[in-house]
């Protein structure tokens, strides 16, 4: 046998290689509403499952960040407080500091115009 089809071999034929005509694709109108394309648009029902599976899931993600805060909010503060003090202090130094060169040098700018 070989691997070429002939049109001895059952099931193919000529016809079937052929594009149906205009007139069998029109058909009936009830063949045409049942060979509709489907829309990208989801039903109602599935989208209102679909937006409650989301609500729960945030819902759920937010009670849990609640009870994990709960937990250990005070161990997190206690082992972020030294060094938060530490270094939140000597910004605010360091900010003080450069907030008196800006006011130094605007109080100098002002005597200048004069």
């Amino acid at each position: 046998m070989s691997a070429m089809p002939s049109h001895t071999q059952p099931g193919l034929s000529a016809s079937s290689f052929a594009k149906p005509s205009i007139e069998a694709a029109a058909g009936h109108p009830a063949n045409v509403k049942n060979d509709q394309l489907p829309t990208s648009r989801l039903s109602l029902g599935k989208r209102a499952s679909r937006a409650l599976a989301y609500y729960l899931i945030v819902f759920s993600v937010g009670v849990a960040a609640t009870l994990a805060w709960q937990t250990y909010g005070d161990a997190a503060r206690q082992l972020i407080a030294p060094t938060a003090s530490t270094s939140g202090q000597q910004q605010l130094n360091t900010m003080s500091l450069d907030l008196d060169a800006v006011r130094q040098s605007i109080d100098g700018l002002a005597i200048s115009k004069r």
